[in-house]
């Protein structure tokens, strides 16, 4: 079975934005708004006032982003590989799931997504926060397979959402290593040049750029389909079903999302409109009581 791939190499300027302090590209239209309005549209998507006459109890931005980190966490799989060798493109897929990452874990919890594919196991995703450290910096750590390949890794994130460093097991020796990343080396040096409101507030613009990209990417038009109680290995909750048609409009893609879950998404089906669906994930587990697998004294030299 061919796995699902796509040669989307992103390029970011968020290093140019670490190194000058300054956003030298043009705003995005969420970035033109006020900074609550920015914050709730979230890359200029439609805000959950505007898909709705009466404003709905749930956040439809902060929804659909789960589905978008979800689908990067598909994409970065391929790319795991190139990072143990030494290429940084990963670490750009970590920064999209992670910077806008606002769903409510607490600290050694979890939440696992079991996907299938034409009944067989296809996705198994795994993340967990497994650490705060003083300044606000959390470690995330991630277990996930895909057509019977594993990748384990774990990563510090720092406040305004950029991956610091990544501790992972090569798949090749079973070694753990941990890598300071690129960009973890740019903001640290921007923090001692420029003001942190201002370093902020553009890291921000540059997250907002590069969401509405990902979510470009993920979605043509979502609309909801009402809300629902759905019933899952991990438990019954009350969710947001989002419906879109992608592929052209040759894929039915069904979300059931809910803000009260670690990583909200509850529920997926994928289908060709009027058929059974061939792709069902669901949230079969939040553990809870998760330990970081990767202690400063296991840790080898990376290989040069």
């Amino acid at each position: 079975m061919k796995r699902f791939t796509m040669t989307y190499a992103p390029v970011l300027l968020l290093t140019s934005v670490l190194a000058t302090g300054c956003v030298t590209a043009r705003p995005s239209p969420a970035t033109e708004e006020t900074a609550g309005a920015a914050d709730e549209k979230r890359s200029g998507r439609p805000t959950a006032a505007e898909t709705a006459p009466d404003r709905p109890s749930y956040d439809l931005p902060s929804l659909l982003n789960s589905v978008v980190r979800y689908q990067e966490s598909l994409l970065s799989f391929d790319y795991f590989r190139q990072f143990v060798d030494g290429d940084d493109i990963f670490t750009h897929y970590l920064y999209r799931i992670y910077a806008t990452e606002d769903t409510p874990y607490t600290v050694g919890q979890g939440s696992l997504l079991s996907v299938e594919l034409n009944g067989n196991d296809f996705v198994s995703l795994q993340r967990a926060l497994v650490a705060v450290e003083p300044d606000g910096s959390r470690w995330w750590q991630v277990k996930q397979s895909m057509q019977g390949e594993t990748i384990e890794y774990a990563v510090l994130v720092h406040p305004y959402g950029v991956p610091l460093r990544i501790r992972y097991r090569n798949p090749e020796s079973g070694e753990m290593h941990e890598r300071i990343t690129m960009l973890g080396e740019s903001l640290e040096q921007a923090l001692t040049q420029h003001p942190p409101e201002l370093l902020r507030s553009a890291v921000r613009e540059e997250v907002s750029r590069e969401m509405e990209v990902a979510y470009r990417r993920t979605f043509r038009t979502p609309e909801v389909a009402g809300e629902e109680t759905v019933e899952v290995p991990a438990g019954r909750f009350r969710t947001v079903h989002v419906r879109d048609l992608i592929d052209s409009g040759q894929t039915q893609a069904d979300y059931w999302l809910s803000s009260d879950v670690p990583g909200c998404i509850v529920k997926i089906e994928m289908s060709r409109p009027g058929t059974a669906p061939a792709l069902v994930g669901v949230l079969a587990d939040i553990p809870a009581g998760i330990k970081m697998q990767f202690p400063d004294t296991d840790l080898s030299p990376e290989p040069q």
